[in-house]
């Protein structure tokens, strides 16, 4: 369900620059705070993250902008694992979020959460004091129109590394609308091969209502690179047959794979008329609930 998800948004919301890298051990550089000025906290340090760890940055402000967003709303609710904690800090995501960002290993009860929002605080506030989403998560407003969601035993420190602190916003280029960092991919997906040490998708909105989607595998060595991207390649002859080029108004016809040192990219641009192919394909991987 994880799996279908994610792809389910990255060929919708691509409707992946890229995020500026942010060593999750390594506090990120920045500029000299001045003095008396609230120190600069980065969403990784807040959130504790590992080197074991992934990351979904999902940049709603992008998504509300593009033709199709109001056709991503219902995966936003369906995030799996998350979508009751998000209902309950607003019903309505496109219009009150700015961005979400997850990061955790492949376990939401471990994974940790931070958002900004556009809503106002007071209304933020009294949805999280009557918030009844079945959940042992801790669910709080540190700052100014920024919500934390981290299991209970990691509230405090979540708290203490935020409060007093200058949340520093993701990098990001004005269309990009998701990046998603998974190391070790293939304990999430057996659809990425076991070769793969880290794969990240980027998702970016088009003028028009196009969009594209990058993704980069990274692996043991270049032999290993050049091999999957035969492999890959193969892979997507295969699939995109008749009826899935009459589906997706063959979406896979102008997929690109290229092996570069270890590292291999695929880049996959969409028009809107394959977005909204795929928009209505993607419905039937929604809960019921999730579409009201």
């Amino acid at each position: 369900m994880r799996a279908a998800w994610l792809a389910a948004c990255a060929l919708l919301v691509a409707c992946a620059p890229e995020r500026p890298a942010e060593s999750p051990s390594v506090a990120a550089p920045h500029a000299a705070t001045q003095p008396g000025a609230p120190p600069p906290v980065t969403i990784d340090g807040a959130l504790a993250r590992t080197p074991g760890d992934g990351s979904t940055l999902v940049r709603v402000s992008v998504v509300r902008a593009h033709p199709l967003g109001r056709r991503i709303e219902p995966f936003l609710r369906a995030w799996p694992g998350w979508g009751k904690t998000l209902a309950s800090i607003t019903p309505r995501p496109l219009d009150d979020l700015e961005w979400i960002d997850v990061v955790g290993p492949p376990d939401p009860a471990r994974e940790r959460m931070l958002l900004r929002t556009v809503a106002p605080d007071e209304a933020i506030d009294a949805r999280l004091r009557a918030r009844a989403d079945g959940s042992l998560r801790a669910v709080t407003r540190p700052l100014p129109h920024v919500v934390a969601a981290v299991p209970a035993d990691a509230a405090q420190a979540t708290e203490a590394a935020l409060q007093g602190g200058r949340l520093v916003e993701p990098g990001a280029s004005d269309d990009e609308a998701l990046v998603v960092e998974m190391p070790e991919p293939h304990r999430v997906t057996s659809l990425v091969p076991a070769e793969v040490r880290l794969a990240v998708l980027r998702a970016f909105a088009r003028p028009g209502g196009a969009g594209e989607a990058l993704v980069e595998l990274t692996c043991d060595d270049e032999a290993t690179a050049a091999r999957l991207a035969d492999v890959l390649r193969e892979r997507a002859d295969r699939v995109n047959g008749v009826v899935v080029r009459l589906l997706t108004q063959d979406l896979l016809g102008g997929l690109k794979i290229a092996s570069e040192g270890r590292v291999v990219r695929l880049g996959l641009p969409a028009t809107r008329e394959q977005l909204e192919s795929l928009a209505t394909l993607a419905q039937g991987l929604l809960p019921p609930s999730s579409s009201d």
